[in-house]
């Protein structure tokens, strides 16, 4: 139990830049199955803990500029200009969003296919078959490296 406590404190390993995807929802706090709370370190900045006094976490103001910055977060990992990004999510979503979310959506999707194809194409220069067969062969050398020491 520890260990998962531990994790849940780490929240670098389940933290989303997609405040929709999170865990904690956007809402800045993640409620775990022992009843505990943990913050999370890219929504829960300035948030108050859900058990104080103090409002904050739903505020919908908040909520827009997170999304925002999570859109803004995935143009600049896609490497697109501006307009290109914004033609691509609009293409994307298959016509005009509803909602500031589905604009993070988009974006995700996006530059995911983006990273994913810059990928395949970084592998197939370097003579693998595919990104996978790459990830595969690196991580059966490091296994082979830690079993025989070298």
């Amino acid at each position: 139990m520890r260990h998962l406590v531990h994790q849940l404190n780490q929240w670098s390993l389940w933290a989303e830049v997609n405040p929709g995807k999170c865990p904690c929802g956007g809402g800045g706090w993640l409620l775990s199955d022992f009843d505990t709370f943990h913050r999370c370190g890219l929504h829960g900045v300035g948030v108050p803990h859900p058990e104080s006094e103090e409002e904050g976490s739903q505020d919908p103001h908040r909520m827009l500029r997170l999304r925002r910055e999570a859109y803004r977060t995935f143009m600049t990992r896609s490497g697109l200009g501006t307009q290109e990004f914004l033609t691509a999510c609009v293409d994307q979503m298959g016509g005009p969003a509803h909602s500031p979310q589905e604009w993070v959506d988009a974006a995700e999707a996006v530059t995911g296919e983006l990273l994913r194809a810059g990928a395949e194409k970084e592998a197939r220069a370097q003579g693998y078959s595919c990104d996978l067969e790459r990830r595969l062969t690196h991580e059966a050398e490091l296994e082979r490296r830690e079993r025989r020491g070298f």
